[in-house]
């Protein structure tokens, strides 16, 4: 994670294709933090057979790619989204794509830079999405802070719901969503108007199967067609295992009570709760680290939008005191 300060306006700052970054200006100067993942294998180039993810571009003031089909109709940007785009043919006017679940081909204007199409990102490869397919693909999940994806889980939360079997693991070149560190909640209402939001470059794409006519975007979930892909954005390896758990808070942890269990499920914090219950509770804090360093800390800050911002504190890994988010007027 990278912080930037700058005293540039916002919006002047840009990636190489244009596109603006937003930047933070509350204390009267610019930062910016920014997450930037491991080198490529590969950089992704305009040939045949090139793989993108179709994704909405965030406050770029780009549409998506304009597809349409064999009689010139255009095609709507969400029927495509969260799917797998391969290049077929490239012709001097135009390009030919095969796009996941749709049997016709696309066509899209001839464009000679892969990292310059709207709403589609070359797919690569890098040591850390190959070590997440090996121990996660195919595999049930079940989100900590379970509440915020209680849409797909059945209504269940913390760990309790029905799980999330993980269809697809990808890394999206040239994306810089604007994400959170911290709980779902974190993630639900991101931006880089909190402390503890940042830029992900590059960042993970987890395809989910759709247990229902439902979708994820940016952690809001959404009533869509039953074609819909479910798919979730995050930044890297360290993001990724501070959601999600491969097994549900009953195997995690037999030794805990139903009344425990309860609690969880209700986030009603006690004296004396452990860390892994404020983790189910809540998610891991909003501090940028992996589990093992979240864990030595005694303040779990949760940076949810004002006046919702909570803390909890712990002394020999129990909690003694729980600041409780505030609530509005």
């Amino acid at each position: 994670m990278y912080r930037i300060a700058a005293t540039y306006d916002a919006g002047f700052v840009t990636r190489e294709n244009g596109q603006a970054l937003i930047m933070d200006q509350r204390y009267g100067y610019n930062r910016l933090a920014v997450y930037v993942p491991p080198a490529p294998d590969r950089k992704p180039e305009l040939v045949q057979g090139q793989q993108f993810i179709a994704l909405p571009a965030f406050r770029s003031g780009l549409r998506a790619a304009p597809f349409i089909d064999t009689s010139g109709v255009h095609i709507q940007a969400g029927s495509v989204l969260g799917r797998i785009v391969t290049l077929e043919q490239i012709n001097r006017e135009s390009m030919q794509f095969h796009v996941e679940g749709i049997d016709a081909p696309l066509y899209l204007a001839r464009d000679a830079d892969a990292l310059s199409i709207p709403g589609l990102y070359p797919l690569v490869d890098d040591n850390s999405v190959r070590q997440l397919r090996v121990k996660y693909l195919g595999q049930q999940v079940w989100a900590y802070g379970g509440p915020y994806v209680s849409g797909v889980n059945s209504g269940g939360s913390a760990g309790t719901g029905d799980a999330l079997t993980i269809t697809g693991l990808y890394r999206a070149r040239g994306y810089a969503p604007e994400l959170a560190i911290g709980s779902p909640g974190s993630w639900a209402a991101s931006g880089l108007d909190r402390a503890s939001g940042f830029v992900a470059l590059d960042p993970i794409v987890i395809r989910f199967q759709t247990p229902a006519a439902l979708t994820m975007q940016g952690g809001f979930v959404q009533s869509v067609p039953d074609t819909a892909v479910l798919y979730w954005v995050l930044s890297d390896a360290w993001d990724f295992e501070r959601s999600f758990s491969l097994v549900p808070i009953s195997r995690a942890h037999p030794d805990w009570s139903r009344a425990t269990i309860d609690a969880i499920e209700s986030r009603h914090v006690e004296i004396g709760m452990s860390k892994d219950m404020i983790a189910w509770m809540f998610g891991y804090p909003s501090v940028y680290g992996t589990i093992g360093q979240v864990q030595k800390l005694d303040m779990w800050r949760y940076d949810e939008v004002a006046p919702f911002r909570y803390t909890v504190f712990f002394r020999k890994g129990t909690v003694v005191k729980y600041d409780a988010p505030g609530r509005l007027p």
